[in-house]
């Protein structure tokens, strides 16, 4: 998750960099600073905090797994479901906070020299990543808290059997 939360903050690195001496039409004849728009300065702290969020969690839920581990500890699948739940949440949060920025970037802010756009584009990707599936993860997590057995990859115990399939070469 990490390096999705690092790309989100190179978003708004970019961004905030960017917006500083950019200007934009916003109707006919009228040029503003983009960093005078108060939208642009609402969607700044918008997606600060969520980034911010999304560290805390992250850090939160690994200094906790950490511990246990060091400690000698086995997580329980309650456990272990719940890290992985704040660990892809993190990563959608951080993902989603790259694409507000990138929204508002503009036409120009597609190009390919754009350093948005690759965050963006980077997080994006990074966080479709099967294991971090925020579909596949809350319902992991709602099916626990119903008191339900929980199933999913990496939950599994000592004896579980995992099945791979064939790799085709």
């Amino acid at each position: 998750m990490a390096p999705i939360v690092g790309m989100a903050q190179g978003a708004m690195n970019a961004f905030t960099a960017t917006a500083t001496d950019a200007t934009r039409q916003t109707r006919p004849g009228v040029v503003v600073k983009v960093a005078e728009m108060e939208s642009i300065q609402r969607l700044i702290g918008s997606v600060s905090a969520q980034i911010d969020g999304a560290r805390a969690l992250m850090l939160t839920s690994l200094r906790e797994g950490e511990a246990l581990a060091a400690s000698g500890e086995t997580l329980s699948i309650e456990q272990r479901t719940r890290i992985r739940r704040d660990q892809s949440y993190a990563a959608r949060t951080s993902a989603e906070a790259a694409t507000a920025l990138f929204a508002k970037s503009g036409a120009r802010g597609a190009d390919q020299s754009g350093a948005v756009q690759r965050f963006w584009r980077d997080a994006s990707t990074a966080a479709l990543h099967a294991t971090i599936d925020w579909d596949m993860v809350a319902e992991m997590y709602g099916t626990q808290a119903l008191g339900l057995t929980t199933l999913g990859v990496f939950l599994c115990t000592s004896s579980c059997a995992i099945v791979l399939p064939p790799v085709l070469l």
